[in-house]
Order: C-alpha cells, then sequence, then structure tokens
C-alpha cells in the first residue's frame, strides 16, 4: 500500500483514451519504460487533440471558480 496516485482513477475521458489508444486498455501492469516507450509512438496529432480537448474544460472551470478581477484607475 502506497500513498501514490492510482493513475486510473484520476484520469479525464480524454486522458483515457489517449492512454488506451497507444498503451491498450490492460497497460498498468506494464513497466515505466513500457509506457514511456509507447506514449512516445503517439503522433503529434493526437497529443495536441488530447491538450485541446483538456484545455477546453480547464479554461471554462477556472473562470467558472474565478472572481472577476476589475481595475480602477
Amino acid at each position: 500500500m502506497t500513498n501514490g496516485v492510482h493513475v486510473p482513477c484520476g484520469n479525464s475521458a480524454e486522458a483515457d483514451a489517449l492512454w488506451t489508444s497507444a498503451c491498450g486498455s490492460d497497460r498498468w501492469p506494464d513497466t515505466v519504460t513500457d509506457l514511456t516507450q509507447k506514449m512516445s509512438a503517439s503522433s503529434d496529432a493526437d497529443l495536441w487533440a488530447f491538450r485541446s480537448a483538456a484545455r477546453a474544460k480547464l479554461v471554462p472551470f477556472v473562470r467558472a471558480k474565478t472572481p472577476a478581477i476589475t481595475y480602477e484607475e
């Protein structure tokens, strides 16, 4: 037992799709080296699509949680 992160629980749907595409659905028993090699083979387009989808969710979330800032002179 560890205090570490259980990666499958912390993944977004987009991250899980990228992991599954690159490493397969039964990926977690693999070593870090195996996963690194498999993820490194992901296309730039797949990585950019993942980044874009994650950002599309993050920006509205942050805006909703952050109060508006107004500047007065």
